[in-house]
């Protein structure tokens, strides 16, 4: 990633590590995957309060806890992200 998307994909990482431990919760994750979500679907999934389950949130922290410690790291995340933000920078 170039610098710049680099430092776009932290700010968004500290925007969902609501306690600023460094790292991404259970908790917060569900939060994360909550407001996605509801952005996809036009702001559905928030307006009729439907949260997602917590086995949904769980498969998904799976997939993400490389290192399965529990928690979403800045480098977990990145290797997540980093195609969705390399995709992005060919069609900008």
């Amino acid at each position: 990633m170039a610098p710049q998307q680099l430092e776009a994909v932290r700010k968004a990482f500290r925007t969902h590590d609501h306690d600023g431990s460094g790292k991404i919760e259970i908790n917060e994750l569900g939060f994360v995957l909550v407001l996605h979500c509801s952005y996809s679907l036009g702001g559905a999934l928030r307006a009729f309060g439907i949260h997602l389950p917590d086995n949904a949130i769980a498969t998904v922290m799976r997939k993400l806890d490389l290192d399965q410690d529990g928690s979403v790291s800045f480098d977990e995340y990145c290797e997540f992200v980093g195609p969705y933000v390399a995709s992005a920078a060919v069609y900008n």
